[in-house]
């Protein structure tokens, strides 16, 4: 009976173990440009941020970005001013873009990728305890291509990766076991207590 029991319990730790432990990529995005106006920077304003109805409506991961800082990792937590509603997007059904944004601080110019939500996974039901972006590779080329050969225009190009640090919920099949093999544990210890009592 003891053996059936753990075994029980290890299936269901084992269906669970994706939904405790695993974190999930969202997105991992890759950009490459060539300037055709004069644009010359060492460094980016990176953020990720969701864009509806013409708007931004919630951003994370601001913060100044240069070669120096691939692989780096930023963090969003829950105490983050933006965090819930930024959440909120991901996990809803509506439209909109997920922006993965990096802008020339002298000019506005932004180099980031947009994705629409049908390119994003499904989070509906997820427990997202934090979110994650990592800075994989990036590398600012001056004078770049330098169509004009004056100097003054900067080349580049970024991998980042955006990810979950949370997980989805365990589904009720796994929670049933879970707490059948809990139950069925504690009847066994009761048996063998009564059985023991002088």
């Amino acid at each position: 009976m003891k053996k059936k029991i753990c075994l029980i319990l290890s299936c269901a730790l084992l269906l669970a173990a994706p939904s405790i432990c695993s974190a999930l990529v969202l997105v991992r995005g890759d950009q490459v440009w060539q300037v055709s106006a004069p644009e010359i920077t060492t460094s980016l304003n990176t953020g990720v941020y969701v864009w509806e109805n013409g708007n931004i409506s919630s951003s994370l991961f601001n913060s100044t970005v240069d070669p120096s800082s691939a692989g780096i990792t930023l963090y969003a937590t829950p105490s983050d001013v933006g965090y819930n509603s930024f959440v909120n997007y991901l996990k809803d059904a509506n439209g909109g873009y997920l922006v993965i944004s990096m802008v020339n601080p002298s000019t506005g110019t932004d180099f980031g990728i947009g994705y629409s939500k049908s390119e994003l996974p499904s989070l509906q039901g997820a427990n997202i305890n934090g979110l994650s972006l990592k800075i994989n590779t990036m590398q600012l080329n001056t004078p770049g291509s330098d169509p004009n050969h004056n100097g003054i225009y900067t080349d580049g190009n970024f991998s980042v990766t955006l990810q979950t640090t949370g997980a989805p919920e365990p589904t009720p099949t796994v929670l049933l076991l879970i707490g059948f093999a809990v139950f069925s544990l504690r009847r066994k210890r009761k048996n063998f207590c009564l059985n023991v009592s002088p």
